[in-house]
């Protein structure tokens, strides 16, 4: 009998983070659409011409606060998820306000199908939007853009990681300065000592100074009072 025969050919997505103002993420999903090939055929299974409909590329621009939402660690928690095969798996994160997610659907064949949905935001319209996907590419996507957005200079580790005293001094002093740190505080009185780490904290979470965190030893000493 005569009926049609389909085809679907994958899209292709691109995923970037970049920090916001008050500590928030953009998140921009960029979706190069996907297509299907409707190929006709007669009660003798003769072929014949082929149409080829190719979904609209579509670019969808969300947010994510990190006071509340664990967007990231979610991400990867979904990420693996996807890796292991499991056949359905999805997180929701919210921008103090509007709510977004990801859902994947595993086929049998290595590829998936993601739909991403999004409130809107400041005059957006909301989005819902659905790709076929290489899973391989799809993880890839997120998971590059997450190192990207870590390796980058705009990205502050104080602003969005919870740090030891430790790893503040590290984000803060310079090397020559954190050698001599220990030293410094051994030599002052328990006053002192506190008010000098003190200063270290202050320094690295003022969020008004931006994510180039590096200062002196000695800068700090003069705010701290240390005699």
């Amino acid at each position: 009998m005569a009926g049609l025969l389909f085809d679907y050919t994958k899209g292709y997505l691109r995923v970037c983070f970049s920090p916001e103002a008050w500590g928030d993420f953009r998140i921009d999903f960029h979706f190069h659409g996907d297509g299907v090939v409707t190929t006709a055929c007669d009660d003798q299974f003769v072929k014949g011409d082929s149409e080829y409909s190719l979904t609209k590329d579509v670019h969808v621009s969300a947010l994510t606060s990190d006071t509340t939402a664990s967007f990231f660690s979610d991400m990867l928690a979904w990420l693996e998820a996807v890796t292991c095969g499991v056949y359905e798996c999805a997180f929701v994160w919210e921008a103090e306000g509007p709510e977004g997610s990801l859902r994947w659907f595993r086929h049998h064949d290595g590829r998936g199908r993601l739909f991403l949905t999004w409130d809107g935001l400041r005059g957006q319209e909301p989005a819902s939007h659905g790709v076929l996907l290489n899973r391989e590419q799809m993880v890839r996507a997120f998971y590059q853009a997450f190192l990207d957005l870590i390796g980058s200079a705009d990205y502050c580790p104080l602003m969005h990681e919870p740090v030891t005293f430790g790893e503040c001094v590290g984000y803060v002093l310079n090397e020559e300065d954190r050698v001599l740190l220990p030293t410094t505080l051994a030599q002052c009185s328990r006053g002192d000592a506190c008010a000098l780490a003190s200063e270290v904290l202050n320094f690295g979470f003022n969020q008004e100074i931006g994510p180039a965190r590096r200062t002196s030893l000695a800068a700090l000493i003069g705010p701290a009072r240390v005699l």
